[in-house]
């Protein structure tokens, strides 16, 4: 079994009646989603169909023409003739190997295109997944934020009507507040369209209950090996397959080809009887004379054909060494940044904010300095958000670069 039928075969076994609906009790994951995603759509059931289909025309092709019937019974004054024939089409039999052996890998194209659409569903509905969880952390801590800029906005408006503050410290903070507000809402709304996303790709209703989605995880302690992930590329990935497929379909197939540009080739058996005379039987043979140059025709287009899917398959494997190095960095990039933030920025601004709550006092200034801290503590923890998803969604695209987990292409820090 190659690569990409083994993946396929993992890609639909995985699919447990457990993924058919939203989880009662479980949360929800991005492996989950990503089952869902893979058992309900329509999308890969059209592929699905469309990968039979294939197969059933490349078995279809292999087999030999059937043999052709002639018959005709010519009665008159003078007597009455008969003729029976049958003829074979030699050349249907003569490249039925090369068929085969092109219906093969017409199989095994059809096979990597539709593991290849799997994992670009699974990798959509993962993405999809991640952008929720950092949605969700978006909108907690800018709803945090607005509450700390409207308690600050309403002590100023209370210390206002007191006579203690003048009106452009009023106005100043309540325009905090609105804009606060203001984020709160568009991250509100952001929200919402990660959950359309996520639930357009899983094929559930938008307003279905998932629960918590839980926190988006820090990246993963070990980092991919740059050869292993081209080398499980080269193995895994239902792309290349896809291509090398092709290409060998059309090798396999160009002997019939070159054939078939010669025109028609059939020999059979020829049966002829005059009523009151004598009966004859023999052998028949039907060429086409190859006058007009189409053969030659035929053998360059044949050629080219093949040529044009090596090329193509060469081309993937640039492809597919491009898109690693991308994607490498990309996650490398990521990682780094959610680490830095992590362990040294968020951390430090939560110190700073922890120290000016102790010291704010009832002072307008004090409170001004702890919105302040607080405003650059959620700001690096917003940070560290979009670094974590970031991070994951490009390890979800990784995955899909070489055809399926990166375990087998991790190494330790």
């Amino acid at each position: 079994m190659n690569g990409a039928s083994l993946l396929s075969c993992l890609f639909f076994s995985a699919i447990a009646a457990a993924a058919r609906d939203l989880p009662a009790r479980a949360p929800l994951t991005a492996d989950l989603a990503a089952s869902l995603a893979l058992d309900r759509s329509p999308v890969l059931r059209a592929a699905r169909a469309r990968a039979r289909a294939a197969e059933a025309a490349s078995r279809i092709a292999t087999r030999p023409e059937d043999p052709r019937l002639d018959a005709t019974d010519h009665s008159g004054r003078g007597g009455r003739h008969e003729e029976v024939g049958v003829s074979f089409d030699l050349w249907s039999l003569i490249g039925y190997s090369s068929r085969r052996r092109a219906g093969a890998a017409e199989r095994a194209r059809a096979e990597a295109e539709l593991a290849e659409r799997a994992l670009a569903l699974a990798t959509e509905a993962k993405s999809d997944f991640y952008e929720v969880q950092a949605a969700s952390a978006t909108l907690a801590l800018r709803r945090a934020q607005a509450d700390s800029a409207r308690a600050l906005a309403d002590f100023v408006a209370a210390q206002r009507r007191a006579g203690n503050v003048a009106q452009l410290d009023a106005d100043r903070a309540e325009g905090d507040a609105q804009e606060a507000a203001l984020g709160a809402d568009e991250a509100s709304a952001r929200l919402d369209a990660a959950r359309a996303a996520l639930a357009r790709v899983m094929r559930v209703p938008p307003a279905a209950d998932w629960g918590d989605v839980g926190e988006i995880a820090a990246p993963e302690a070990k980092t991919p090996d740059a050869a292993a992930l081209e080398s499980l590329a080269r193995d895994r990935r239902p792309r290349r397959a896809e291509a090398l497929a092709q290409a060998r379909a059309a090798r396999a197939s160009l002997f019939d080809q070159e054939n078939r540009a010669l025109g028609g080739f059939r020999a059979g058996v020829d049966y002829e009887k005059e009523i009151g005379g004598q009966t004859l039987v023999g052998p028949s043979l039907e060429l086409d004379v190859p006058a007009s140059g189409r053969a030659s025709l035929g053998r360059e287009r044949a050629n080219a054909e093949a040529e044009a899917a090596d090329a193509d398959a060469e081309a993937v494997d640039a492809e597919l060494a491009e898109e690693l190095a991308v994607l490498e960095s990309r996650l490398d990039s990521a990682a780094r940044r959610a680490r830095r933030l992590a362990d040294g920025v968020v951390p430090r601004r939560a110190a700073v904010a922890e120290a000016s709550r102790t010291r704010a006092g009832a002072m307008l200034s004090g409170l001004r300095e702890l919105l302040a801290a607080q405003d650059m503590e959620i700001a690096a923890r917003l940070r560290l958000v979009d670094a974590r998803r970031d991070y994951w969604t490009a390890r979800a695209a990784l995955e899909r670069a070489v055809g399926g987990s990166l375990e087998a292409s991790e190494v330790k820090p």
